[in-house]
């Protein structure tokens, strides 16, 4: 079986700081915006892949300033989460997404399983054990890992504004998250605690799968794309959460391993929770 990738495609994923001593690591899964050259971009057009579906308006600026800001390891995903969602369990419907908003997208939902195995290994499988290579590495040199997951969301959401400027959202670990809130919220920003999107209804992800079971501090932070969709603004916004970082981390909580107890994931209600917030913003109600 010839391999899926070839000599011009992208890496898997890009690593910036690769031998950082911090203990921080950034993740970047929804900035890339690449397919294969085989795939013809699954067919879609140019004005799909200008979406929010398919990648984190802006978060490709956020991760290279970010990195450059922390020196911290930043590991960034390359390729676009409609050819397969590196933030999704292997066993998740949405690992390779049957839709981009409202359009079919007939070579996902037509797939063979000799190709689904090979977007697995060849693209998810590298970005996973980096992840896992930098959190051993980190570990080694005597420190907790401290794991940042950067994302964007659409400030506008079917027939409802959301007011967040950003969000962060946790499952069981809030170590980090509670006094990134309380920051933001002192600079006088609109802040969203487990906002637009509740982490602990979805428990589906990296962090819930990765940085919870090995009791690591985490957060998922997500901006505003209304404030990050220029260089400039993802840029300032670096600027801001480098700050609340530097102002939270030096907390001795942030040292130790924290629960490592199981999550109980459930598919019907994360299903039951995704269905409820879309009915509720067609409506022009804003849950969460």
């Amino acid at each position: 079986m010839h391999s899926l990738l070839r000599n011009h495609d992208a890496e898997p994923c890009t690593i910036l700081n690769e031998d950082s001593k911090s203990r921080l690591i950034f993740l970047c899964q929804h900035a890339g915006l690449n397919f294969p050259l085989s795939s013809e971009n699954l067919g879609l057009e140019e004005i799909d892949l200008n979406t929010h579906a398919a990648y984190d308006i802006g978060t490709q600026w956020v991760a290279p300033k970010i990195a450059e800001l922390s020196g911290a390891t930043t590991i960034v995903a390359n390729y676009s989460r409609l050819y397969i969602d590196v933030n999704r369990s292997v066993d998740n419907d949405f690992l390779i997404p049957s839709k981009a908003i409202d359009k079919d997208i007939q070579r996902n939902t037509n797939i063979t399983e000799n190709e689904r195995r090979q977007r697995i290994d060849e693209i998810y499988q590298p970005f996973h054990q980096e992840l896992r290579r930098h959190i051993r590495r980190i570990q080694d040199l005597g420190e907790v890992p401290i794991i940042v997951d950067l994302h964007s969301f659409t400030k506008e959401f079917y027939n409802i504004v959301r007011p967040w400027d950003i969000g962060f959202l946790w499952v069981r670990d809030n170590r980090l998250a509670k006094p990134l809130i309380s920051w933001f919220e002192g600079e006088g920003y609109t802040v969203g605690d487990n906002c637009p999107y509740d982490s602990k209804q979805l428990v589906e992800g990296t962090l819930p799968n990765v940085a919870d079971p090995l009791g690591l501090p985490n957060v998922l932070v997500e901006f505003s794309n209304a404030h990050i969709e220029t260089k400039t603004g993802a840029e300032s916004w670096c600027i801001l959460l480098w700050d609340a970082l530097l102002a939270c981390l030096d907390n001795e909580h942030l040292r130790h391993i924290g629960d490592t107890s199981p999550t109980q994931y459930s598919k019907k209600r994360a299903e039951g929770y995704l269905s409820r917030v879309a009915r509720d913003a067609r409506n022009g109600i804003i849950s969460s």
